[in-house]
């Protein structure tokens, strides 16, 4: 395994979904504000700080930006496999006694550790942001079964739907696909990629296809009751993922579709006024 990058290097692509996170974030906070206790799952954490690839400038990853939110999450549960990775984070963070870093596979650890420090029905949300290590659906299920609010709402879930980057690769390799039968929790896509072959699909159909498969069982298997896809992010003109939001609460989802409706500018950027304030 190559050594990480600390910080890691990221292009505007990855610094727009950090901002996209950062609003919603703060709009999570602020709607959860009458709750005793809020929570904050990152199952790729990495290592917590970025910079922007082609300027140089330092930024803030996800856990960072979740420690940023006022009213501060109870408990914010970062996860990373990558062991250089995590050790970097778990020491900046030691100054934050709400945050806990894990080292480890995010389909073990969270079911595992994490979920049973998080109350079942304090407001939480799971952000899914997969570089290579695939999430299964068995920890989505483990997710969406943990809790149960007031009006029986689910942990929300983000995730990153990263089509073009890896799975259109993976549906390419027969070796690969065991590892779309975990992402899916079973088979049947199996079904739809003949399908698509048969019907001799562009890439952009072929997509669409697989992302609505997803959507659809996250609907249907997972039981949630909005389920929206936004981006896609690109480099230039090439796909690169979409971002899928997963919730029971219609505001909740009004509030995401007005956090992805505005252009967000990337840290060094002209207009670029985002300031972070952190209290131990």
């Amino acid at each position: 395994m190559a050594k990480p990058k600390i910080p890691r290097p990221i292009g505007d692509w990855t610094a727009k979904k950090l901002e996209h996170l950062s609003a919603y974030l703060d709009a999570f906070a602020l709607a959860t504000t009458k709750s005793r206790e809020r929570y904050y799952i990152d199952a790729m954490a990495g290592c917590g700080e970025c910079v922007m690839a082609k300027t140089g400038h330092l930024t803030l990853g996800s856990a960072w930006r979740a420690l940023n939110s006022r009213p501060a999450f109870t408990g914010i549960h970062l996860v990373e496999l990558d062991r250089a990775s995590a050790g970097h984070l778990r020491s900046a963070m030691e100054p934050y006694p709400a945050v806990t870093v894990y080292q480890g596979d995010c389909n073990e650890v969270i079911p595992n550790q994490v979920l049973p420090k998080i109350s079942r029905v304090a407001p939480t949300l799971a952000f899914i942001d997969p570089t290579a290590a695939q999430p299964g659906w068995e920890l989505l299920r483990a997710l969406s079964t943990h809790r149960r609010g007031v009006r029986g709402e689910k942990i929300e879930l983000l995730i990153l739907f990263a089509f073009d980057m890896f799975m259109n690769r993976w549906l390419s390799h027969e070796t690969s696909w065991p590892i779309l039968d975990r992402f899916y929790g079973n088979d049947t896509w199996r079904r739809h990629l003949e399908e698509s072959h048969r019907l001799a699909e562009s890439l952009d159909v072929r997509r669409s296809r697989f992302m609505n498969l997803y959507v659809d069982q996250l609907k249907a298997d997972l039981g949630y009751k909005f389920v929206d896809v936004h981006g896609p992010l690109r480099k230039k003109r090439r796909v690169l993922y979409h971002m899928i939001f997963a919730t029971d609460h219609p505001v909740a989802q009004k509030i995401m579709n007005d956090v992805w409706a505005k252009a967000r500018p990337v840290p060094g950027s002209l207009f670029y006024e985002r300031k972070f304030e952190f209290e131990p």
